[in-house]
């Protein structure tokens, strides 16, 4: 995606990829250091989008297959 914003007082224009994770909460922090190391930018969009509602089914499995990567 093409990306519009002011860094230093200039606008600014980038290609960028969005990335999206589902994880535990328990991992946010490993999660945004790893993304800090990785990433180029000196202040990257890092943001934790907590679930209030959801499919039941979904959440559930959501729940079973996050929780087991956490512990593994």
């Amino acid at each position: 995606m093409e990306s519009r914003y002011r860094w230093k007082g200039k606008l600014e224009t980038a290609a960028e990829v969005p990335l999206t994770l589902k994880a535990p909460r328990a991992n946010w922090e490993a999660i945004e250091a790893e993304i800090r190391r990785l990433h180029s930018y000196e202040v990257p969009e890092i943001l934790m989008i907590a679930v209030e509602a959801g499919s039941a089914a979904y959440l559930a499995w959501l729940g079973e297959v996050a929780g087991k990567r956490a512990r593994t």
